[in-house]
């Protein structure tokens, strides 16, 4: 009988000798960022492609890296809509010695917002100061934990599930496209271009803030705007149209979530700041949503630039179809915001919510 048994489990061992195979290199060349940690926790070295990353680990990786040297005490949470309001602009109207760090994600939702703010105030993490950007798709976007550049960081979540974080991320691996890539770059980087699994991107990125920037984009269009925004640029953009009947979305858990946020900023006495940006030829947020957001953190605490026409009709204001805001637009909405919450003024827009 031993004899049938030992081959057995030798043939065994064979059988699945690539699957150990492929483990090991996943776990040597780490190619999602999201084993070990880095300086620069989602990889990027000034390479002008990119594998596709998971903001969010990124986000919490960069911050654990650097806390420890940076005392971060003032947060920008949102989705990618928030980082191009950058650390320096909003320090401009903090208390001297305020450090900054970007704590977002990509396509962020307000439960991934409570997750980080919960955990920094489990991790006795002083929230002095807090930019909330949330724009109206947030309000009713839910967690995707299907697509490994979504799904939230186990740390971040009440009921922690590593395996099933760390399955995502091995079965995209075990695509030939990404496998190949991770091991022989050079030679698959063209095809993944071609299947969209590799982002052409020119960002440029302060690691120890988590802050992403345009610096050429923003350049041209400070000084050529026709430069950037090519007819042929604006043709093959797939500019948005809004369609559809909006229904409110702060009520129920929602609400209940966005009230536990704020009962947390409350407790930590912060200094903070819900915006929310112009979209282009995007919903405007609902009358009851607006004023529901002014009952849960106040109203001059809320300053919503959604109705302001001008930025969300003219195209020129943001970089792509996605109606990402340019970062000087950026600039305008936040010093806009804060001089309105100086005056003691709510948004422009507070009576008609009201209504």
């Amino acid at each position: 009988m031993r004899h049938p048994i030992r081959r057995f489990i030798i043939l065994s061992l064979i059988a699945a000798l690539p699957v150990w195979v492929l483990v090991g290199i996943y776990l040597a060349k780490d190619p999602f960022y999201v084993i070990y940690s880095y300086d620069d926790a989602c990889g990027e070295k000034g390479d002008s492609v990119k594998m596709g990353y998971n903001a969010g680990n990124v986000a919490l990786a960069n911050f654990e890296h650097y806390r420890d040297s940076l005392p971060f005490d003032s947060f920008i949470f949102g989705s990618s809509m928030s980082q191009n309001y950058k650390a320096e602009w909003w320090a401009q109207h903090l208390p001297a010695g305020a450090q900054v760090y970007h704590f977002d994600a990509a396509s962020e939702h307000i439960e991934g917002i409570l997750n980080k703010v919960r955990f920094l105030d489990k991790q006795g993490v002083k929230i002095a100061n807090a930019l909330i950007v949330i724009e109206e798709e947030m309000l009713w976007r839910v967690p995707n934990e299907n697509n490994f550049l979504f799904v939230q960081p186990p740390r971040l979540t009440p009921h922690p599930r590593y395996l099933n974080f760390h399955t995502r991320f091995f079965n995209v691996f075990k695509n030939p496209y990404f496998l190949g890539y991770t091991v022989m770059p050079k030679q698959f980087t063209q095809a993944m271009l071609r299947k969209r699994y590799l982002l052409a991107d020119n960002m440029n990125r302060i690691p120890a803030i988590n802050e992403s920037y345009y610096a050429h984009i923003d350049s041209v269009l400070d000084t050529a705007p026709e430069q950037y925004f090519t007819p042929e640029l604006v043709e093959s953009l797939d500019w948005p149209v809004a369609t559809g009947v909006q229904r409110p979305y702060v009520m129920g858990a929602q609400a209940e979530r966005l009230q536990a946020i704020a009962d947390i900023l409350h407790k930590q006495g912060t200094n903070y700041l819900v915006i929310i940006p112009p979209r282009y030829h995007r919903p405007q947020l609902l009358a009851h949503d607006l004023h529901a957001l002014q009952c849960i953190f106040g109203a001059e605490n809320v300053q919503d630039f959604s109705h302001d026409e001008r930025m969300a009709n003219d195209r020129c204001c943001y970089y792509d179809h996605d109606a990402h805001l340019a970062a000087k637009f950026c600039k305008v909405v936040l010093d806009s915001a804060y001089a309105l919450r100086a005056s003691a003024l709510p948004s422009p827009y507070t009576q008609t919510a009201k209504k």
